[in-house]
């Protein structure tokens, strides 16, 4: 269907109060609360191609419009002190599925660069979980049909990551249709420290969720087989009460959202706001949550 219906159907940004920067529901980008907001939800379209645009194919090559578009949107993100920012797009790069790079690697090396906190990917039909990644004096970028242990600057293994480090990718692809092989033999299979596919015992679909505090991030998976997983994101270089502390100042009523829509059509969101908390914003595999101490 045309991503103008839904866009127009789904006015997520009227009902969210949230100003929405770019094109809603192709490149865009908000801060949630709208006051002291504590993340910034970045929506890209790396390699789709737009019908109702006159055929518009999206590229994000170094130094293109669009390129450019999202190293601003996270700069600006870092230099006005918001918590986190999560970068979402329907197509992955590295994945160990049944898809190759699509989307080019000029736009994820950019996101590992900024260290964005949260890289969410679908298009592949598994769960894949990410080492933590970055750019590092051993690793230029993620290269094409090849696996760099320098990318890595933590395994992931034990669920905790450090916060400012780097990224950690999700591919969420478990919903709409049956699950894909995660191919061990893809060189990308490298970059992940956790999976669920055919071959995994207690595999299912269903949906992740994330909840996302001033002071960390915590993922959970909800799928109806018995296969689950769970991380976070936090600065574990420092003890719970010093992180509780550093939440306080951030505390703020939250605004009321709705119904709103991803981009290309692939991520739906839902928001329901009780009280002082935010639950159950979601997409056809994710669902995240803000949360105020």
């Amino acid at each position: 269907g045309s991503i103008n219906n839904f866009t127009k159907y789904c006015p997520f940004p009227t009902s969210l109060r949230a100003p929405v920067f770019g094109q809603y529901g192709k490149q865009y980008y908000f801060d949630y609360p709208r006051t002291n907001p504590l993340a910034r939800f970045i929506f890209l379209s790396p390699d789709l191609v737009y019908v109702v645009d006159d055929g518009e194919h999206y590229l994000y090559t170094v130094n293109s419009t669009r390129y450019l578009w999202t190293q601003t949107a996270i700069d600006q993100a870092h230099a006005a002190g918001i918590p986190w920012v999560i970068v979402a797009f329907h197509k992955s790069c590295i994945a160990a599925g049944e898809h190759a790079c699509e989307t080019g690697t000029d736009i994820l090396n950019l996101l590992l660069r900024e260290k964005v906190d949260l890289i969410l990917n679908a298009h592949t039909h598994n769960y894949e979980r990410s080492n933590q990644l970055a750019v590092t004096d051993s690793c230029s970028g993620i290269q094409l049909h090849s696996y760099n242990a320098g990318c890595i600057v933590h395994d992931g293994a034990d669920g905790k990551y450090q916060r400012g480090a780097g990224p950690v990718l999700v591919i969420q692809g478990t919903g709409g249709r049956a699950l894909d092989v995660f191919n061990k033999a893809d060189p990308y299979s490298g970059y992940f420290a956790a999976h669920m596919a055919t071959d995994t015992e207690g595999a299912g679909i269903g949906v992740v969720t994330y909840k996302v505090y001033p002071d960390r991030i915590v993922e959970e998976t909800a799928f109806n087989g018995t296969y689950s997983d769970t991380f976070t994101i936090a600065d574990f270089s420092i003890g719970l009460a010093e992180r509780f502390m550093q939440a306080l100042p951030l505390a703020a009523p939250v605004a009321v959202g709705l119904i709103g829509l991803g981009v290309g059509g692939f991520l739906t969101w839902r928001l329901r706001v009780i009280g002082m908390r935010a639950v159950g914003m979601r997409t056809t595999s994710l669902r995240a949550r803000l949360f105020r101490p």
